[in-house]
């Protein structure tokens, strides 16, 4: 079983960001709500890897930064 470990919600509060940790893998949720329900936008796995940091950005309020402990450095930008 897995746990969560970072949660963020974007400037616009339009999405939330979940960190899943489960062993030594993470994985990032997007999750949006509408009509009193939540939905699961996307979800990325990082196999082998921990997301040491998330940010979203402070300008573009649907563009994600974040870093693992591998120090990669990704840049994601959504559109819905």
């Amino acid at each position: 079983t897995g746990y969560v470990d970072h949660l963020t919600w974007n400037k616009d509060s339009s999405i939330l960001a979940l960190v899943l940790r489960e062993g030594t893998d993470s994985f990032l949720q997007l999750w949006s709500t509408s009509n009193y329900h939540w939905y699961l936008k996307q979800s990325f796995p990082f196999r082998s890897e921990k997301i040491q940091s998330i940010h979203w950005d402070i300008d573009q309020p649907n563009q994600l930064h974040l870093i693992t402990d591998r120090a990669d450095y990704y840049s994601m930008s959504w559109l819905w």
